[in-house]
């Protein structure tokens, strides 16, 4: 095994355009900043690169496989991405590796796309060793221990994704739909990545073995190893490893192999012409119609995925530019993208249109609008937004581990190259506006496209049906309590599992130690030096929303109203960054996105839309107007099952409470007047209501010179923001709703149930229910193959309210089956079902994951914006893992001594099929 050596990133200032000599900066002011990959070349074709970031205590290990959907053989569609579900149940040491990942604390998780397969994990960084183990095993033994049995589980795992993402919901099946009329039925291309039910059948254990041999090579794969981490260190692990996967099959002494042809290196398939221009139709579950537009172009990565990105933006400027809409208008919304693949690049535009909209006459205006844009080129200040907005985009990357690492691993794959965001910051400093026009006048035009639409599955109300006088216990799931609950097995690297131990692995994050301070107008300022990225973010909270209004929904609606009357400070656009507003049940969010060089615009410009916001008198004479809108998107949504499932379940676990409100129905808003909106936006956007955290490559002193300069003048426009009504109690029995879905194939379920109010004391021991609930629920999945995923989630609500709940979508003919048997492992947890054992064995988990909980810096000023939110002290973070290490097992079932029996259960599927299963599990309906 060869030495590592250093790829420094080329410093940002190379790309800088200048600044003005006073006053704010006019144009991005990047600030000097490098990073240097470490590449450990090894003789079996494998890459692997160490990038240290030592800010946060952290590691991420990314593997990525030069083998995706395009690779599957014919007539076994989707096996790809079905041994990506099988290589987490291979068994190092007889357990499974997702077990192993959890028992490390880890987050993990992986996805199969056309070209590549790619598995990430991130934990803290003294599991380094096991975690690359880990990597090692699933390269070189990625099927071992995976059974016939698994094999046929996991199959139905994978039916149910497909059900999932293409029946239950149709989010992947019109891109697919889009794929099908732009390639022909033969080309690669137009393969489903997921499969299909028959190929699916079609595939066995042998296929996916051979599978295996062929693709889970060294040479077919780049490791990032990034965070805490040292990189001789990490090439010690490495040689712990098997022999072949350091020297390849002959060993050490044996020829190198060479690594995976990058993409640049290959032949460039031609790109072909739309496989139809008929417009296809479709029907499946979605609110209103929809248009999707498509257009091939040559394939990505070879140099050009910059100009592929400008293109795009093109793309969305032609369409504001040169489509008009109005109230009454059949595009009811209108954007554009591209997904950028190794065989070929699929430009498309998606649009929203009104129900009973002709979509022949909204594909030809969408055409005719296109066909005007290619005739002027981007203006300068257009193009240089574009280049600096994407360079900060990509700089913000640098504050997630997983984003950063997973790009460079994808740049390794396709080009060969570990200097990812080097190559990219040149590909956009080197795009021109003439060359967008040249691809768009060759590829973008109106013979190339083809489209694809989607309209609603059907136009009535949903039904619920009803009988019976309530729900009863369920009986069926009683005679599996017996069966096996993963993550019981006991771990190598927990065999202290005291508090001592808990301690030393969550460790206080330090939150309410970064510099505070409140200005003049009572706006409290957090400043968090974090990263190495020359980015800021400015997170800026401000408590109270729809929740404290009356009636429900006027904080957001009257927010719509809300306008700045100040500019003094022009806007983000020209030094590449980004302010958005959004508003909320309990709270209103405004961030900014900035070059650090750019601090000074961005508070400046926060300023601007904070400080003079008022109630547009001009805009609320479209008050009805838009309240008939409104309405028209609430009614279509209405007509959804799994909508009106959802309505049931919240009104009904938090009756009377604005908790228990979903959607807003705009009928409720019907009488508000234009004091009513003005009067909640001067009490809501007030400095007493707020704090901002700033965070990135930033100091202290810099953040209170330029908040005392920009932010200070901020006084709002007096009045209060009211208050949070008190929350009754819970349902007084279990409940059963079920909504009628007919022919739907999987039943789309919640479980919930109310808890003890929450205090800033009990929340570790919350993140322990959730944990324990998630650890059980899963083995619906692992088991029986019933569902893609049913999912634990426990809540905290300001005021103190929190909730439990169960959600998935489940095969039909387990649905019943299921059900009964989730309500039994709520049961078992409450009472003598949770063992001592596997409860330390989920705090010690609990421990690892709070320790990466605070690794990025969106996550850091999250945490301290929830902490505010919650009304809980500023160290409640910091005071976490001892709290965490006194939680016992008698308190985690404490809290769900008020939740058995009260449940609410709600189920949107095929009546027929389902309600005979909830019968023959004693659940009975409850009456509408």
């Amino acid at each position: 095994m060869r030495g590592y050596r250093a790829l420094p990133i080329a410093v940002l200032t190379s790309l800088a355009a200048g600044c003005a000599a006073v006053g704010l900066p006019d144009k991005p002011v990047p600030r000097d900043f490098e990073l240097s990959p470490y590449e450990i070349p090894l003789k079996s074709g494998l890459r692997v690169v160490v990038l240290p970031d030592h800010s946060t205590p952290l590691v991420t290990v990314v593997s990525a496989y030069g083998v995706g959907g395009t690779s599957d053989p014919k007539g076994v569609e989707g096996l790809a991405h079905f041994i990506e579900h099988l290589a987490f149940r291979t068994r190092p040491g007889n357990v499974q590796v997702w077990d192993h990942l959890k028992r490390l604390g880890a987050d993990f998780n992986a996805f199969t796309s056309q070209d590549m397969t790619v598995y990430f994990e991130t934990a803290h960084k003294d599991v380094l060793n096991e975690m690359l183990q880990i990597e090692a095993w699933r390269l070189s033994r990625t099927l071992d221990g995976v059974t016939p049995e698994v094999f046929t589980t996991e199959r139905e795992v994978v039916r149910n994704e497909l059900r999932q993402r293409g029946e239950t919901t149709v989010n992947s099946k019109q891109f697919q739909a889009l794929l099908g009329s732009l390639f022909p039925p033969d080309h690669l291309m137009s393969r489903a990545v997921v499969g299909t039910h028959e190929s699916l059948t079609a595939a066995t254990l042998d296929h996916a073995r051979a599978f295996v041999r062929a693709h889970y090579r060294p040479e077919n794969c780049a490791m990032v190893v990034y965070g805490d981490v040292d990189p001789e260190a990490v090439k010690k692990m490495l040689g712990a490893w098997p022999a072949e996967l350091l020297f390849g099959p002959q060993g050490q002494e044996g020829p190198a192999v060479a690594p995976r042809r990058p993409v640049v290196g290959r032949p460039v398939a031609p790109t072909p012409e739309p496989h139809t221009r008929t417009l296809a139709r479709h029907k499946g579950p979605v609110v209103q119609p929809q248009l999707l537009i498509g257009w091939t172009a040559p394939g990505a990565h070879r140099g050009n995925d910059a100009l592929l990105g400008f293109t795009a933006a093109r793309l969305n400027l032609a369409l504001r530019e040169g489509i008009e809409t109005d109230y009454d208008d059949d595009l009811e919304g209108v954007g554009a993208g591209v997904a950028g693949f190794d065989g070929a690049a699929v430009f498309y535009v998606q649009a929203d249109l009104r129900p009973g909209a002709n979509p022949d006459k909204a594909y030809a205006r969408i055409l005719d609008a296109l066909v005007h844009a290619w005739t002027t080129e981007l203006g300068p200040l257009q193009t240089e937004a574009t280049r600096w907005g994407s360079a900060t985009s990509l700089l913000l990357r640098l504050g997630n581990a997983t984003g950063i690492a997973t790009a460079v691993a994808e740049h390794m794959l396709q080009t060969g190259r570990s200097r990812h965001f080097s190559d990219t910051l040149e590909e956009l400093l080197a795009v021109k506006s003439g060359e967008v026009m040249d691809l768009a006048n060759k590829w973008l035009r109106r013979e190339r496209a083809a489209a694809v639409y989607f309209e609603p599955e059907n136009d009535e109300a949903p039904r619920l049906i009803g009988g019976g006088s309530g729900g009863g216990r369920s009986t069926v799931a009683s005679a599996q309590a017996g069966q096996h609950d993963i993550g019981r097995e006991a771990s190598s690297a927990a065999t202290d599992l005291g508090p001592q131990r808990i301690l030393q692995i969550a460790r206080s994050p330090g939150l309410a130690n970064y510099p505070r301070f409140t200005l003049a107008n009572g706006l409290q300022i957090v400043a968090v030096r974090y990263g190495s990225a020359p980015v800021a973010q400015i997170m800026m909270g401000i408590r109270g929303g729809d929740a404290f209004t009356q009636p429900y929904g006027l904080g957001r609606y009257a927010s719509r109203f809300a306008r700045s009357t100040c500019r003094e400070h022009g806007d983000l656009f020209p030094v590449g960054g980004w302010l958005g507003r959004m508003s909320g049940a309990t709270s209103s969010l405004v961030q900014v996105d900035v070059l650090s060089g750019n601090l000074a615009n961005g508070v400046a410009v926060l300023a601007d839309s904070i400080g003079c916001l008022e109630a547009s008198e001009e805009g609320f004479l479209f008050h009805e107007r838009a309240l008939e809108l409104q309405g028209r998107d609430y009614q279509r949504a209405a007509k959804l099952p799994d909508f009106s499932a959802f309505e049931k379940f919240w009104s009904e676990l938090y009756p009377g409470h604005p908790y228990g409100v979903t959607a807003v129905n705009p009928a409720t808003l019907k009488g508000i007047k234009f004091e009513d909106v003005s009067g909640f936006i001067r009490g809501h956007f007030r400095p007493q209501n707020a704090v901002a955290v700033m965070v990135g490559d930033l100091t202290a002193p810099e953040v209170r010179t330029l908040a005392e300069k920009y932010l200070t003048s901020w006084q709002g426009g007096g009045g209060t923001a009211g208050g949070l009504p008190p929350v009754g109690p819970g349902p007084a029995s279990r409940r059963v709703f079920l909504v009628d879905r007919p022919a739907a194939t999987q039943a789309t379920v919640q479980i919930g149930c109310r808890l003890p109010d929450a205090s800033a004391e009990s929340v570790p021991t919350y993140d322990l229910l959730e944990a324990l609930a998630n650890e059980r629920v899963w083995s619906i999945r692992e088991q029986y193959g019933a569902t893609y995923g049913v999912h634990a989630g426990v809540t905290l609500r300001p005021g103190g309210a929190a909730d439990l709940v169960l959600s998935g979508a489940i095969e039909n003919r387990q649905a019943g089956a299921s059900i009964a048997r989730l309500l039994d492992l709520v049961a078992g947890l409450a009472g003598d079902g949770l063992d001592e054992r596997a409860f330390l064995l989920k705090r010690w988990d609990v421990a690892r994951e709070f320790s990466r909980r605070f690794g990025s810096a969106s996550a850091i000023a999250q945490g301290i914006l929830e902490a505010v939110e919650q009304n809980w002290p500023a160290d409640v973070w910091d005071q976490y893992p001892k709290r965490l290490a006194a939680t016992s097992r008698g308190k985690v079932s404490e809290l769900l001594k008020t939740c058995v029996g009260h449940e609410i259960v709600t189920l949107a599927g095929d009546a027929k099929v389902l309600a005979p299963q909830l019968a023959a599990a004693g659940l009975n309906l409850t009456a509408p």
